[in-house]
């Protein structure tokens, strides 16, 4: 994903139309999961009665749960939406930013970029796939309300979101549908079934809205058998109906700040260190280093060895920043293995440590183990040569010759590991110059 960033009309009583409802809730609670005609029969319901609400606001509460043998990491964080159908008029806020829509204007303030805020067209039409056009840093992970809110195929939305940037996007992910029996409390629920995982959808019996998303990723056997689980989790608490006047869901306190017209200009990508406010180091992403002295690097090795960057004697080297608990950077590792063992078997003048922030050694060991990888790993413990390198996104990968800052990918997509080995080649064959940050 090279990408740069550091995510109710009138008062009514019920989400959907009674009958509609009824119907609803009667396909869900059936006693067995049926696939299949029944499972998108459901699911198309769903999506018809969201699309029908003239007004939503919603609370949910967001887990992100990775275990393995007793060993647990969880992130966590409270989304907000508010939406009114009339105007297009949506409110979106995560920990980091608050948005706010209508029909004419977008706008973004985040606390991490003080002194300005994004104010740009509003998408002609509010659907999700416009919306993360507009503004792209809205996922990942999926904002669950607004998903089920503004597409029209949520579940693959859903699907979409979770799966590692180099997916086929071309091809379906979701598999099969399916209604399931209620759960103990009486939530009836829908689960798509695909490649990545399942995803489970719980109703509240008393809206037919959905309170609980859930995905479970699939892993290998012998991860399973380890004890390793992934699971995400959106807790909704969801009301149809329209944002309170007292609210004022639709301003924004913009109060001081200036207005940037571009998301990349916003971010401070188009902007030279201190120009303009909020144009500071903080905001500035790691492509910034791009042809400037790389950052020193002076860090312990799993093996307690100490290594620093400037002692390095290799024509490149490649410093990949990550953390166990990243899906992304866990599916990369193998891929920047196999540049690594690349590059040994062509006896090509490369050395490649990863960096991992505020680890563990016996959490990053029981890891590569686990995935088989014997990548050299560099222990940034309080995240200072992270903080240094102006990383906002892991997985990071840098690529270092002569001192300076060659090339940097920010995530993944599915050309990186060609992308890094002809970076490589093109420093190797005295070309490394033409390496731009992606």
């Amino acid at each position: 994903m090279s990408t740069r960033a550091r995510t109710t009309a009138r008062r009514f009583g019920w989400a959907l139309p009674l009958t509609t409802a009824l119907s609803l809730m009667a396909t869900l609670l059936a006693g067995h999961a049926r696939a299949d005609a029944a499972g998108d029969a459901a699911l198309a319901k769903l999506v018809k009665a969201y699309a029908a609400l003239p007004g939503y606001v919603s609370e949910v509460k967001f887990e992100n749960i990775q275990s393995e043998r007793g060993w647990t990491t969880t992130q966590a964080g409270v989304f907000r939406a508010s939406f009114e159908r009339a105007g297009n008029k949506l409110r979106y806020e995560r920990p980091d930013i608050v948005l706010v829509s209508d029909d004419k204007r977008l706008m973004v303030k985040s606390n991490q970029i003080p002194g300005r805020y994004l104010d740009v067209a509003a998408p002609k039409s509010l659907a999700y796939a416009a919306l993360k056009e507009t503004f792209p840093y809205i996922a990942p992970p999926p904002a669950a309300d607004l998903v089920l809110l503004l597409s029209p195929d949520p579940m693959e939305e859903f699907i979409r979101g979770f799966a590692s940037p180099w997916a086929p996007f071309n091809t379906r992910q979701v598999k099969d549908v399916t209604v399931l029996p209620a759960d103990e409390q009486k939530r009836a629920g829908i689960q798509a079934d695909a490649e990545l995982g399942t995803l489970t959808f719980r109703l509240d019996p008393e809206n037919g809205l959905v309170s609980r998303v859930v995905f479970d990723r699939r892993l290998p056997e012998e991860a399973v058998k380890a004890g390793v689980m992934s699971r995400m989790t959106y807790a909704i608490v969801a009301s149809p109906k329209a944002p309170s006047a007292d609210d004022k869901p639709w301003t924004m306190d913009v109060a001081g700040m200036e207005a940037i017209a571009s998301v990349p200009k916003w971010l401070g990508q188009d902007e030279k260190p201190g120009a303009g406010p909020g144009a500071g180091a903080e905001q500035d992403g790691p492509e910034k280093l791009v042809g400037q002295a790389a950052p020193a690097v002076a860090l312990a090795r799993m093996d307690g060895e100490a290594y620093k960057l400037a002692d390095d004697k290799a024509k490149v080297v490649v410093l990949d920043f990550w953390a166990t608990w990243c899906g992304p950077c866990a599916a990369w590792m193998p891929q920047l293995q196999d540049v690594a063992k690349w590059a040994r078997e062509g006896k090509k003048d490369v050395a490649f440590y990863t960096i991992n922030e505020r680890e563990t050694p016996e959490q990053i060991k029981r890891f590569m183990a686990m995935a088989k990888i014997d990548l050299p790993v560099l222990l940034d413990k309080q995240g200072e040569v992270m903080t240094s390198y102006k990383v906002s996104g892991i997985p990071t990968t840098v690529v270092i010759s002569g001192g300076k800052v060659v090339n940097v990918h920010v995530g993944v997509e599915p050309t990186t590991k060609a992308d890094l080995k002809k970076e490589i080649e093109a420093i190797l064959d005295g070309k490394g110059n033409e390496a731009k940050g992606k």
